[in-house]
């Protein structure tokens, strides 16, 4: 456990934090700056895979015992907020139920994955009863789209639970792409952007294939891959393989600011998941103005073209039918409201002086 955390937070974060990019990490970092905006101390409480983070506000965080031991010994925090992206994260849960009940405070929960929702569906008993019992524990029960909220109110009912989209997209901080990276684009048109990890659920797999497809219609065609490397040999076998080694590259972890960089560069930006809760990589391509093609799952927001995984083909055709376009594009760096940051500002004012 590595500390950076001052002891004087208001708020406790508990979940992933960037590097790597990713919908909750990106997410957890927006609402912290948000918070202490507004005057709020917050710690973040790093659960995610990088933990050799070493900024202010930010403690590392190796297991569940040392989560619990975290959480107690931080006097002053009046809330605890703990972040769900996965089954696996459900373990966080119980070090924050027994440290939030030892402290008598509230502690509430966000649910952003639709994996995590497929996987409550299809639970045994024992599974669905442990989950069920932890949760009704929380305060209240954030979820980021209307399926989510629907498959978590069997467990815990509707009263806790609040539906929360994460509207807030930071597009202002864009910086350059590193120089490789930069080469790869400026070699490659168009180039197809996706960000996730390497596994079967982000569908990396499938971005590789299609570009067998694309490249019969655009030789000069490339692919970025941006995320955790770790799990990646698989997938570099299947580009030996296609020969497709000049064409796609694997760019592992970039800061934020680099990873809207490489989107802002591209002509097109794919989530090929299985599932998804609100892919906040979606919302920012959109803000940037790049044009996305995604799986059709749970949600999407408007401006998305939608492919069917069920359907052979449809992927290829629908993000042909996009690279055709001759669209200009306006380059506008935006930033969205922070509606959806203070609705969670609110809550947490509503549950302190409760």
């Amino acid at each position: 456990m590595t500390s950076t955390l001052e002891t004087t937070s208001d708020i406790a974060l508990v979940g992933s934090y960037p590097p790597p990019h990713g919908g909750q990490a990106v997410h957890i970092q927006n609402l912290a700056n948000f918070l202490r905006t507004r005057g709020l101390r917050v710690g973040v409480f790093n659960t995610g895979s990088n933990k050799t983070l070493q900024t202010n506000g930010v403690l590392n965080i190796d297991g569940s015992c040392a989560l619990f031991v975290a959480l107690f010994r931080s006097r002053r925090v009046r809330l605890v907020h703990v972040h769900l992206s996965s089954p696996l994260d459900f373990r966080k849960l119980v070090p924050v139920a027994v440290a939030a009940r030892a402290r008598r405070i509230p502690w509430i929960v966000t649910v952003h994955s639709g994996n995590t929702v497929y996987r409550l569906r299809t639970a045994g008993p024992l599974q669905r009863a442990a989950a069920r019992a932890v949760l009704r524990g929380a305060a209240q029960v954030i979820c980021v789209n209307a399926a989510i909220q629907h498959s978590v109110s069997q467990l815990v009912g509707p009263k806790v639970l609040t539906l929360i989209p994460p509207y807030s997209v930071d597009a202002t901080a864009v910086s350059a792409p590193p120089p490789e990276i930069a080469g790869f684009l400026a070699n490659h048109a168009p180039v197809i952007t996706c960000i996730g990890l390497f596994e079967p659920a982000y569908g990396f797999d499938d971005a590789v294939r299609l570009m067998i497809t694309v490249h019969a219609h655009h030789p000069e065609a490339g692919l970025l891959l941006i995320g955790d490397p770790q799990k990646s040999a698989e997938c570099r076998a299947l580009i030996a393989e296609l020969g497709l080694e000049g064409h796609v590259r694997i760019c592992g972890n970039l800061e934020h600011d680099e990873c809207l960089g490489a989107i802002g560069a591209s002509a097109l930006f794919l989530r090929p998941t299985v599932y998804d809760g609100d892919a906040l990589s979606v919302r920012e391509a959109l803000t940037v103005g790049v044009p996305v093609v995604a799986s059709a799952t749970d949600f999407r927001p408007d401006g998305v073209v939608l492919y069917r995984r069920d359907i052979e083909g449809d992927l290829a055709t629908k993000v042909l039918a996009v690279l055709k376009r001759d669209a200009p594009r306006d380059g506008r760096r935006l930033r969205t409201e922070n509606r959806n940051l203070e609705q969670i500002r609110q809550l947490y004012t509503e549950l302190i002086h409760d």
